[in-house]
C-alpha cells in the first residue's frame, strides 16, 4: 500500500514539474515574441509565395497560426479542419466532427486549445495535444460564422448568423452570456489585448464594442457602407481595424471610437484583416483574389499586393515571427507568403 502511495506522489510531482517546465517555455516564447514585436519588420521589396498547401476539397474559409509558428490550422467547406506543418507544407492531422462547413478556427495563446464554428450551428473545442474534441457547444439557432478565444483562454466568443454573440466558458462549456444588439448576421469578433473588450462586425453595417465584464454594448460604430466582415484590435490596444464589403478598411481610435482613416485599394469585398506582430503593418484579403500589405499607422498606403489565388481570399493570418502570411481561398488552397526578412 505504501508503495502505491509513493508511486502516486512521484507521478503527481512529475506531472507538476512537467507543467512548470511547459509554463516556463511558454513564458520564454511570449517574451521573445514581445521583443520581436517591438522591432518594425523590414518588408521585402518583392514579397512572394513560398508554398501552396493543397488537400482541402472545398473552399478554405479560415486559417490560424499556432503561437509557436511551426503549424497552421485551416477550416473548410468540406466539414474538416486540417493541421499543417509549415516547414514541409504537409497536412499532419485532419479533424472531423462538424456536420457542415467549418467557417472559423482559432487557437488559444498557449497553443493548447482550438475552437471551431460551423454550419451545424455548433462550436467545438479541441485539445491540440491529444487532438481530440473535448466539447460541443450548442445554443445558436443559425450557423456560426466566427470564433475568437480570449487572451487568458477562459472564454470563447462565437458570432452567428442568428444575429447574436455567445460567450462560452472553455472549462465548463457553459454559455456565460448572449450578446444581442446587431440587426443582422455577425461575421466577425475579436477580443482586445487585455480581454476586457470584444468588437463585433455585422451585416447591419455597424461595429459594436462590448464590455465583457458587464457584459453590455458600450459603443456602436457607423461608417461602413456594407457588411463588416473583419475586426482586429491593435497589439497596443489603441486602435481597432475593420474590413468591409464596401471594399475599404477603417481605422478606429479606441478612446473616442472615431474613425481615424480609411484604407483604399481593394476592388472587391474585404474579407479579412490581420496585423503583424506589434501592429506595424496590416494585411488584408479580398474577393478581388489579392492580399494587400498596408502602412496603416503612417502613410496609409498599400505597400505591396500579393497575387496568386485564382478566387477570393477568405482569410489571412500572420505568423508570430512576422515574416510569413498565410491566406486561405475559395480556390481550395492555402498559400504562404514570405513578406519580411
Amino acid at each position: 500500500m505504501l508503495g502505491e502511495v509513493e508511486r502516486a506522489e512521484q507521478e503527481k510531482a512529475a506531472a507538476a514539474a512537467k507543467m512548470q517546465q511547459q509554463k516556463q517555455q511558454q513564458q520564454q516564447q511570449q517574451q521573445q515574441q514581445q521583443q520581436q514585436a517591438l522591432r518594425p519588420l523590414q518588408l521585402l521589396s518583392s514579397p512572394s509565395c513560398s508554398a501552396t498547401l493543397t488537400g482541402h476539397i472545398g473552399c478554405v474559409t479560415s486559417v490560424a497560426y499556432h503561437p509557436d509558428g511551426s503549424t497552421l490550422v485551416s477550416g473548410s467547406f468540406e466539414e474538416t479542419i486540417k493541421l499543417w506543418d509549415v516547414a514541409s507544407g504537409r497536412c499532419s492531422e485532419t479533424f472531423e466532427g462538424h456536420d457542415g462547413s467549418v467557417w472559423s478556427v482559432a487557437i488559444s495563446r498557449d497553443g493548447r486549445l482550438m475552437a471551431s464554428g460551423a454550419w451545424d450551428h455548433s462550436v467545438k473545442l479541441w485539445d491540440l495535444e491529444s487532438r481530440e474534441c473535448t466539447a460541443t457547444l450548442c445554443g445558436h439557432t443559425e450557423y456560426v460564422q466566427c470564433v475568437a478565444i480570449s487572451p487568458d483562454g477562459a472564454t470563447v466568443a462565437s458570432a452567428s448568423a442568428d444575429t447574436t454573440i455567445r460567450l462560452w466558458d472553455t472549462r465548463s462549456g457553459d454559455c456565460k452570456a448572449t450578446l444581442e444588439g446587431h440587426g443582422s448576421d455577425v461575421p466577425c469578433v475579436d477580443f482586445s489585448t487585455d480581454g476586457a473588450l470584444l468588437a463585433s462586425g455585422s451585416g447591419d453595417e455597424t461595429l459594436r464594442i462590448w464590455d465583457i465584464r458587464s457584459p453590455r454594448s458600450i459603443a456602436v460604430l457607423e461608417g461602413h457602407g456594407g457588411t463588416v466582415s473583419s475586426v482586429v484590435f491593435s497589439a497596443d490596444g489603441a486602435a481597432l481595424l475593420s474590413g468591409s464589403w464596401d471594399k475599404t478598411i477603417k481605422v478606429w481610435d479606441v478612446k473616442s471610437w472615431q474613425c481615424l482613416r480609411m484604407l483604399l485599394g481593394h476592388t472587391d469585398w474585404v474579407r479579412s484583416v490581420a496585423l503583424t506582430p506589434g501592429g506595424h503593418h496590416a494585411v488584408s484579403g479580398s474577393d478581388d483574389s489579392t492580399i494587400k500589405i498596408w502602412d496603416w499607422r503612417g502613410s496609409g498606403q498599400c505597400l505591396a499586393t500579393l497575387e496568386g489565388h485564382s478566387l477570393r481570399v477568405s482569410d489571412v493570418d500572420v505568423n508570430p515571427d512576422g515574416k510569413t502570411v498565410a491566406s486561405g481561398s475559395s480556390d481550395k488552397t492555402i498559400k504562404l507568403w514570405r513578406i519580411a526578412q
